[in-house]
């Protein structure tokens, strides 16, 4: 007959292996990002897989990227979407461009705007541009209105980006503004 007991080393294996178990989020994230930018991708993609399934949102969006330029469309929609909605101005972005373009998902424009504009909120400069050309060029199934992109431009500006404040004076030359 089996007894319901543990001996000595089963208790204490069973009350240390959670502690040597845990992982420390943001240190994976920083250990990924550090391997990532040695172009270290195989200890990048363990480490931030790690920290993005513990919930970082950081993590989420650069593995995404990471799975984005190694066009494992799947992997980086899925990694995007969780940023994004962890509000992740790089996972929205990145997932407005998947929408976009149509890699990894269904071509879907009004997806692309919403996450573009999720991400222009949250100072994304790369996404305000993003709607900026959509504004002006009539993409992503947006009618053409210069009045929102010279407000996004005009955004980007108090961002500090140069380049969109000389793109504003272009645009409002053009329109006599």
């Amino acid at each position: 007959m089996l007894k319901n007991t543990l001996k000595p080393i089963h208790l204490l294996l069973a009350l240390t292996l959670p502690l040597i178990c845990y992982a420390d989020p943001q240190a994976d994230y920083q250990s990924g990002l550090e391997a990532y930018q040695r172009e270290d991708l195989i200890t990048a993609i363990e480490a931030l897989r790690s920290a993005a399934d513990s919930g970082h949102g950081k993590a989420q969006s650069l593995l995404g990227y990471v799975f984005d330029i190694a066009e494992e469309n799947l992997q980086a929609q899925h990694y995007y979407q969780l940023a994004a909605e962890q509000g992740e101005a790089e996972g929205a972005y990145g997932l407005g461009t998947l929408y976009a373009t149509g890699q990894g998902v269904t071509q879907d424009h009004e997806q692309a705007v919403k996450w573009y504009q999720r991400a222009a909120e949250a100072g994304h400069l790369m996404a305000i541009d993003a709607l900026v050309t959509a504004y002006l060029d009539g993409g992503l199934s947006l009618s053409k209105d210069r009045r929102k992109a010279i407000l996004l431009l005009e955004r980007a500006v108090e961002l500090g980006h140069s380049p969109s404040l000389q793109r504003l004076k272009s645009i409002k030359d053009e329109s006599g503004i």
